[in-house]
């Protein structure tokens, strides 16, 4: 019952979060248009129409994407949900364009606000489209913070020559203390800089178009050729006496597991330790996988860990 009204008040935001965005985009653009022209005379007329236009953009919106999302997402489309809902909400930054104030201050406020939605999406992408063996969902929490100190950086030391000089050889003291295991998770990180980098220097255009593209491109991408990912993988590691047959036990894997990944095979002496990858679904299928093996091959020894334990 909880589940369903979570669901529900979800799909509200997010319709409201569609209507807004789209509403927000089309008054900014009638404003800043008749600001442009030095004529506000139409405003009165234009606004009101430009409200109507942008809440009928954004009921086809989010019907499209209410559509879209399941299909894409499957399972996860509630998180693809979130992390374009959050975008959507990060559009009503815009309106400091119209604030009375210096441009700096204002595209500081829309690039801040940009980059925390856009940073947001993309790790809703990565959550649900990324193949990595790691807690993609933990490493995905970082790329807001740091979308946003990137573009508060940039914004400081895009126009001192100075600033920037002290920049390179403060970043040059800094180092990664924990290591990026795989590629795609470097990836994701550069992307998330260039988002950054893209609002600080105040090209909103560029930096959405870029946005969208890699996006899109990145999810039609994983659709049309699929990564082998196991959400659930658990790092299967077995040890014991050297004279056990390889044929029995690779059969005995096939076996129980079905698909498994190999990531190490080691024969020394009188010891065989073989290390594998396979996706299990709870505590009780590793129980019984255990006595089962146990049975089978009772001069070796075994132990699972979950993967995500070790991101």
């Amino acid at each position: 019952m909880k589940n369903m009204k979570d669901q529900t008040k979800l799909v509200r935001f997010f319709g409201a979060s569609c209507a807004v965005a789209c509403m927000s985009a089309a008054t900014v653009y009638v404003v800043l248009k008749a600001l442009y022209r030095s004529d506000i005379s139409p405003l009165m007329t234009q606004v009101p129409v430009a409200l109507a236009a942008g809440l009928v953009a954004g009921l086809v919106y989010c019907f499209v994407m209410r559509r879209l999302l399941p299909a894409a997402g499957g399972r996860n489309s509630q998180e693809l949900s979130r992390g374009l809902m959050w975008f959507n909400w990060s559009v009503l930054g815009i309106f400091a364009l119209l604030l009375p104030v210096e441009a700096q201050y204002s595209n500081f406020v829309v690039g801040l606000v940009l980059a925390a939605g856009c940073a947001r999406l993309i790790g809703a992408i990565y959550t649900v489209f990324g193949a990595s063996l790691s807690n993609r969902r933990r490493f995905a929490g970082n790329f807001v913070m740091l979308a946003v100190t990137t573009m508060m950086v940039i914004s400081v030391v895009k126009s001192s020559l100075a600033l920037s000089l002290g920049l390179v050889g403060a970043l040059s003291i800094v180092r990664f203390r924990t290591a990026v295991k795989e590629p795609e998770e470097l990836a994701f990180l550069f992307f998330t800089i260039a988002i950054g980098l893209g609002f600080g220097a105040a090209r909103f255009d560029y930096t959405l178009i870029g946005f969208w593209t890699v996006s899109l491109g990145y999810i039609a991408f994983r659709r049309l050729t699929p990564a082998q990912k196991m959400d659930n993988a658990y790092l299967l590691s077995f040890w014991g006496s050297g004279d056990t047959n390889a044929g029995d036990f690779e059969a005995f894997m096939q076996k129980e597991l079905g698909e498994y990944e190999l990531t190490r095979f080691e024969r020394s002496g009188e010891s065989l330790h073989v290390s594998l990858l396979a996706e299990l679904e709870s505590v009780a299928v590793c129980a019984g996988f255990g006595e089962r093996f146990k049975a089978q091959f009772p001069d070796m020894d075994m132990n699972i860990v979950q993967t995500r334990g070790l991101s």
